[in-house]
């Protein structure tokens, strides 16, 4: 019974194995074929064909390896690069951070300078200023008269800078200004004029002023005032008054000075008024559109009544004090005020002035002036006030 088991199943193998050698032999002759199916009796088995790489697969797998080492060397080189623009990117932000810090210490160098600009810019403007005040502290009435007031007003007119004196580092030498030049200017006025003294007196007046000016130096002012009057419906020419002035800079702010103010009048008080006075000047300030000065000292007054008239006032030494205020109102108007006091022992004098100029055409101005004097005693039946106003036309030359 063992013996028939093993037989039966040593010949199933062997019919096994001559199948599987017969399979064998057809698929060899047998290639197009996708399967070959052997039927027995009672079993059918499907074989798997076998694959085969052909040409255009092993074509295709070469061009892919192909491909893929192309691939793996771009990515190499861009990796490459990227390594070297990563480099070449420090490279530059070191640069960005060296030309900031270069930007930073030109913006610091650019402000420091800029403050340098405008230190020099206010020193020019301060020494601009100071020779404007230097100029102005030694402009006369006449010279301030026929100055263009759009440039420089005419009460307060400057001079051209003085000489700069020169240094040179090699030399140590000092090159002197040279010798300062006088200046002549002068003015002619004419106009009407109303007073009111001891009678009410209409005129006609004219005034010539004439002055000489060495700058830094000292100035001589010549004022002479002439009037053809009506008195009462009377005419009469026996009024004129000239005050002479010379002033001698100790420096540009004050002076001493000597004066003389000569007055001939038929109709007033006196007749005859003489007063010689020396004394101190300074100038308070002077700015581009105002200006202030005083000025003090003693004196001696002769005054003369008129015929007829009782004598009060006999000649006496007295002190003289001016205050005088000049003002910018507009390009082409200004004023100025004044108030002067004569003090003595026997007898005093109080005035007070106003003067407007208005610019009319280059070197032509209206002026309108008001002058209002109380004396203390005066002859008998004889006003202590007189109050003169007029208006004018004045030429500058």
């Amino acid at each position: 019974m063992l013996n028939s088991k093993f037989f039966i199943i040593l010949l199933i193998n062997i019919i096994a194995l001559v199948a599987l050698n017969f399979s064998l032999s057809a698929d060899d002759r047998e290639e197009a074929r996708p399967t070959a199916i052997v039927e027995t009796d009672p079993v059918v088995v499907v074989e798997p064909q076998t694959e085969v790489e052909s040409p255009a697969l092993a074509a295709v797998k070469k061009e892919s390896a192909n491909a893929a080492a192309q691939l793996a060397q771009e990515k190499q080189t861009n990796a490459e690069k990227l390594a070297l623009l990563t480099t070449q990117l420090a490279a530059l932000q070191e640069d960005n951070k060296r030309l900031a810090a270069q930007l930073n210490n030109l913006d610091s160098e650019l402000l420091e300078k800029e403050g340098y600009i405008s230190a020099l810019k206010k020193n020019n403007r301060e020494l601009k200023r100071a020779q404007e005040e230097h100029s102005q502290l030694l402009a006369s009435e006449a010279d301030l008269l026929k100055t263009n007031i759009q440039r420089q007003p005419d009460l307060l007119k400057t001079k051209p800078p003085a000489d700069i004196v020169e240094e040179t580092e090699q030399i140590d030498q000092v090159v002197l200004a040279s010798e300062p030049e006088g200046d002549l200017s002068g003015a002619v006025e004419f106009g009407f004029s109303y007073a009111q003294d001891n009678q009410v007196t209409r005129a006609m007046n004219g005034r010539l002023i004439l002055n000489y000016a060495v700058p830094d130096l000292y100035t001589l002012n010549s004022n002479l005032k002439f009037e053809l009057e009506e008195e009462d419906d009377e005419m009469a020419t026996e009024k004129y008054r000239w005050q002479l002035q010379g002033d001698y800079y100790l420096d540009p702010r004050n002076s001493i000075f000597a004066r003389s103010d000569l007055q001939r009048s038929q109709f007033a008080s006196y007749d005859k008024e003489d007063v010689y006075t020396l004394g101190y000047g300074r100038i308070v300030f002077a700015l581009p559109r105002h200006k202030f000065n005083i000025e003090i000292g003693p004196g001696y007054r002769m005054a003369v009544p008129n015929v007829g008239e009782d004598a009060v006032s006999a000649d006496e030494f007295i002190v003289r004090g001016l205050a005088n205020y000049e003002r910018i109102l507009s390009e082409s108007l200004q004023v100025k005020m004044g108030a002067v006091m004569e003090v003595g022992r026997e007898n005093s004098t109080y005035g007070v002035t106003f003067k407007a100029q208005n610019k009319i055409y280059r070197e032509l101005y209206l002026i309108f002036n008001f002058e209002y004097e109380y004396t203390e005693n005066v002859p008998v039946d004889t006003l202590n006030q007189e109050v003169t106003s007029g208006l004018t036309l004045m030429y500058a030359f």
